[in-house]
């Protein structure tokens, strides 16, 4: 019997240290050479790097959500709770050893107006010196707040009533969003509008269409693209913005499945529908094999999506992960934490 339970017990040993290697092995392939991991754990900010061990940066006991890298991965913002009668919360911004840079109250209470975002649920990096915020502010309307590090102060604010928030281009020198939809009217009575920097850009004034994507900028940032379809004809269209000011719509002859994939690759856009796919390159659109119309955005976020389950599997209460790394697919992603990430 006693040899049994040796044997036993040396057995429960063994599976340990098995399990024990499977996770630290776990978390060093979660983290392949040139990539950075920020995480939250127990309320604190985390990093790991290269395969190296879990280093905390935080040690207020404060709780933070939604760290994110910034776009040339030198320093993590994160926010951090505050005391409602002081502000609706705080963005703070460390480097990636731990180091303090920036901290700026979101909506201090004193200046705060009567009605705003409610809660942050997303933020993102706009620019070296510009964070955004946003939340919602009722069931339909989304309210984006862009914080300046610098001053501390706010920069501007953009709301949306179409239960999106505003879309930055890459550089930042551009925003985008939709609006004209208010939940508390009739559908036959909205006008969705898309706008570009405050001003709307689609459709021309009187026109009826329902938007079928959300907006999506080029690299470049200098065009935009957006699925639109006339209220009345049911017609589809590719429509695209462009920075000197032009529209151009292109039809998807065929297009009946009203769910729709649209991002850029280079300078071609594309859209997929069903078991279709289009690509509008040099002003032109032709049809072409959905296999030849490879979402780079979906690729990195299904990647993200894999390294954060082997984060979980490592165990620790980890959550709230975001991935940087210098040239990879991962590259294409926004700097930006969602709570529904």
């Amino acid at each position: 019997m006693s040899r049994e339970r040796n044997s036993m017990r040396g057995n429960i040993m063994k599976n340990a240290l098995f399990l024990t290697f499977v996770a630290l092995i776990s978390s060093a392939q979660v983290v392949p050479s040139g990539m950075k991991i920020a995480f939250v754990k127990t309320g604190e900010i985390f990093v790991m790097e290269n395969g190296s061990q879990p280093r905390q940066l935080t040690h207020d006991g404060v709780p933070k959500s939604l760290p994110v890298w910034s776009k040339d991965g030198s320093k993590i913002a994160f926010n951090r709770d505050v005391d409602a009668k002081r502000a609706l919360s705080e963005v703070v911004v460390i480097d990636e050893n731990g180091h303090p840079v920036e901290q700026v109250l979101v909506r201090p209470a004193a200046e705060a107006p009567p009605e705003g975002l409610r809660y942050v649920e997303s933020m993102e990096w706009i620019s070296s010196d510009k964070i955004a915020v946003a939340g919602t502010q009722n069931i339909g309307l989304v309210e984006t707040v862009v914080m300046d590090l610098k001053s501390g102060a706010e920069a501007y604010n953009i709301l949306s009533n179409a239960g999106e928030g505003a879309v930055f281009s890459r550089d930042g020198s551009h925003f985008a969003y939709k609006d004209g939809t208010p939940h508390f009217s009739p559908e036959e009575s909205w006008r969705p509008t898309l706008n570009v920097d405050d001003k709307p850009v689609y459709p021309e004034t009187g026109k009826h269409v329902t938007f079928l994507s959300a907006p999506q900028w080029s690299s470049a940032g200098d065009r935009l693209a957006i699925i639109a379809e006339d209220y009345q004809t049911k017609m589809i269209d590719l429509v695209v913005w462009k920075s000197s000011g032009t529209v151009s719509k292109f039809r998807l002859d065929a297009a009946t499945d009203k769910a729709f994939d649209l991002f850029w690759s280079g300078t071609a856009v594309y859209a997929q529908s069903g078991g279709r796919a289009w690509r509008v390159q040099d002003d032109i659109v032709s049809e072409v094999p959905k296999e030849s119309a490879i979402n780079p955005i979906k690729q990195a976020e299904l990647e993200v999506k894999r390294r954060e389950a082997v984060i979980h599997s490592a165990g620790g209460g980890r959550n709230d992960a975001d991935f940087w790394c210098e040239s990879c697919s991962l590259t294409v992603l926004p700097r930006k934490r969602s709570v529904t990430n």
